[in-house]
């Protein structure tokens, strides 16, 4: 299992600082770098994933107790749950074949 998380991006107006981007990939070895006469297999699905981070570093956080927090997985397009845990935020990520792609946004805390 392979991931990268990034803050930030662009969207259609510009530059948008204030969403969590956490890119998971299950395994790489299905690419074709090589010789094409034999095809490599793909990766059985995954499942069970899950994405944590903590409150207070200026990632996603709810506007209040019980509000959700805006996230959703960009690869199937579900809408995904952000359960608070004591010091920061869990969400579980759907099965997925290749790769699932987690966006968190940003909610000004008040």
């Amino acid at each position: 299992m392979d991931s990268v998380a990034f803050f930030g991006g662009r969207t259609d107006e510009g530059r948008d600082d204030s969403r969590l981007v956490v890119a998971v990939a299950n395994d790489f070895s299905f690419v074709q770098i090589k010789s094409r006469r034999s095809i490599n297999p793909a990766p059985s699905a995954a499942s069970g994933v899950e994405v944590v981070w903590r409150i207070g570093h200026g990632l996603p956080e709810a506007r209040g107790q019980g509000l959700p927090l805006p996230v959703f997985d960009a690869v199937s397009g579900q809408t995904l749950q952000a359960e608070a845990i004591p010091g920061g935020y869990k969400v579980s990520l759907p099965e997925f074949e290749h790769m699932a792609l987690l966006v968190a946004n940003m909610e000004t805390v008040s």
